[in-house]
């Protein structure tokens, strides 16, 4: 409601963002249901209003204005933690406006394996189980919660999708294409060796 915090990422080099007056924070987990992620520190004498988490979710199942607004801030969040730590929050909005948000009801399928994949999949709620055929059985080989992401290969080098990815309960994943993907590096590459750690990671993991 008035003065100013500072909003810090302790686990990625995403810079501190400093929040005025009119602004909000703490969607993620909000969204997500899961613990915070990042830290909160007051800049200056603040006062603030906080509204609990069941208040929101009636607000948004309400209202599509609100739903829509913590949506569209929530996006620009999650790929400036993910993919564009440096970019300022001007610079993504053009970006943000093209990214989808897709739900999935529990065992309805992402993408199969031996699909080509043009995205990647943030899951923003829920978990996602990833599944390989092995001389003709389905074998998972992993479990993704919320904050996780599947099927990055798909946008950084090899198409071809090595795995199926089944919704264990219902998700919602933001989809992430691979033409605002490689945009989004060529603003900001400082992930870009993340990014490949963790594909690397989901390869080892086939």
């Amino acid at each position: 409601a008035d003065g100013a915090v500072v909003v810090s990422h302790p686990d990625t080099e995403q810079v501190e963002e400093p929040l005025a007056a009119g602004t909000f924070f703490g969607e993620k987990s909000l969204l997500t249901g899961r613990p915070r992620a990042e830290t909160v520190v007051a800049s200056e004498e603040c006062i603030l209003v906080e509204t609990p988490r069941r208040v929101m979710v009636k607000l948004m199942n309400s209202s599509d204005e609100v739903k829509r607004g913590i949506e569209w801030v929530s996006t620009s969040r999650i790929l400036s933690e993910l993919i564009a730590p440096k970019l300022g929050r001007k610079e993504l909005d053009s970006i943000v406006a093209r990214i989808q948000l897709q739900e999935f009801e529990a065992g309805e399928t992402l993408y199969r394996e031996g699909d080509t994949g043009s995205c990647f999949y943030f899951i923003r709620r829920g978990s996602v189980s990833l599944r390989t055929n092995f001389n003709g059985e389905s074998r998972m080989i992993n479990q993704v919660q919320s904050g996780g992401v599947v099927g990055l290969l798909a946008v950084m080098g090899d198409s071809i999708r090595r795995e199926t990815a089944e919704s264990s309960v219902r998700v919602e994943a933001v989809v992430i294409n691979k033409k605002e993907f490689l945009q989004l590096l060529a603003l900001d590459g400082s992930q870009i060796n993340r990014l490949q750690d963790l594909a690397t990671t989901a390869m080892k993991e086939k």
